[in-house]
């Protein structure tokens, strides 16, 4: 066992060396390592059978976990998702990272220790974390998290699969008088913003003059002169709005136009998303069309490791200021996704750091648009 395993380390891999070659590569020699020492330093070392039993089944599992990850990057493959049983037995640690996703060459914290995967002890997990561990993972394109027409505010399929989505009971539709109607679109094109009425509004007039005046806000502080079109329609349950290819027009679900309090409590569930409050929605999407501005070659990820050198003094690592999203602004803004090249995509990221800038503004945030500006067209 200790020989196939240090000869993968020697023979490595004819194609283009990657973060998870590294990995499976260091993986393969530790586990052949502390096999040859440990034969080595206890030649007389006997196991129980239940002892040798946990051991074995524990690295076997390990492999296994190891091989798919390995076949999956090969396949263009490039999230996992962590998944448990859902007894009684599974361990408390495992049970809070359960429907975790995260980039395939990226680890998973659980119970404070980091694991590239169920039964992963390389990075220091210790046994507690590691032995009879029956968790699993599960492994996607990307594609769930935005395709190549429309971006938005949304929950990915996994959490819609996962959770009971967002719970719209008692948002009610509300009648409007045609005159009603028509001051509200007089009062959204004095702002810039066209109305686009595919179905008739039947939200909170309030509401929605307070998303227009969200979009108004923005782009004055942005200068952005183009005219653009704000609708509503039906959408998915765990959909709040989306923003069209060409950035000029949006959509916000029109169960989130109707009561604002519903909105508001769909939206502060948990961490997943940035907003917490309803005029998020239409500060994230047009953080879609300002990112339709930004000039080639710099990425929403580059001026949030600005933004932190610039209020922190520290220099971050890609994968370090994604931690950074993930703890301090949503899971949604460290959502990533792979183009050409293999090349990292953070579509999510201006769009979140513009709706927590837009309703609850702090010096992160402020610093973050301060160097947005500056990286326009």
């Amino acid at each position: 066992m200790a020989y196939a395993a240090v000869s993968v380390v020697q023979t490595g891999s004819s194609e283009p060396y990657s973060a998870v070659d590294a990995w499976k590569h260091r993986r393969a020699y530790d586990f052949a390592l502390w096999i040859t020492q440990t034969a080595q330093r206890e030649p007389n070392l006997a196991f129980s059978d239940s002892h040798a039993a946990a051991v074995t089944r524990t690295e076997v599992n390990a492999v296994c976990n190891l091989a798919a990850m390995d076949a999956t990057y090969r396949q263009g493959k490039r999230f996992k998702t962590w998944k448990t049983f859902g007894d009684s037995r599974v361990r408390p640690s495992h049970k809070a990272v359960d429907g975790q996703r995260m980039p395939l060459d990226m680890p998973f914290t659980v119970g404070g220790y980091e694991m590239m995967f169920p039964n992963d002890s390389s990075l220091g997990a210790p046994a507690g974390e590691v032995v009879n561990c029956r968790c699993v993972l599960e492994f996607d394109d990307g594609k769930v998290l935005t395709n190549s027409r429309e971006h938005g505010l949304r929950r990915t399929r996994e959490k819609l699969q996962n959770d009971a989505s967002n719970n719209w009971n008692g948002a009610n539709p509300t009648p409007h008088t045609v005159e009603e109607l028509r001051e509200l679109n007089q009062y959204a094109e004095e702002r810039g913003i066209k109305l686009y009425n595919r179905i008739a509004f039947d939200g909170d007039i309030n509401l929605i003059k307070a998303q227009i005046d969200t979009m108004a806000k923005i782009r004055a502080d942005f200068g952005h002169t183009d005219f653009i079109r704000l609708g509503w329609k039906r959408m998915n349950p765990g959909d709040f709005g989306e923003t069209s290819a060409n950035h000029q027009q949006i959509w916000i679900n029109a169960l989130a136009l109707r009561n604002r309090e519903i909105t508001e409590l769909n939206l502060s569930v948990d961490n997943f998303l940035a907003a917490n409050q309803a005029t998020g929605i239409v500060a994230h999407e047009m953080g879609h069309v300002i990112s339709g501005k930004l000039k080639k070659g710099i990425t929403g990820l580059d001026i949030y490791k600005q933004t932190v050198y610039n209020v922190s003094g520290k220099i971050v690592s890609d994968d370090e200021a994604v931690t950074m999203l993930l703890t301090n602004v949503s899971v949604y803004s460290g959502s990533s996704y792979f183009k050409n090249n293999d090349r990292r995509c953070f579509d999510e990221l201006i769009p979140e750091m513009l709706s927590v800038h837009y309703t609850e503004p702090n010096e992160y945030s402020s610093e973050f648009v301060k160097l947005l500006k500056g990286a326009l067209e």
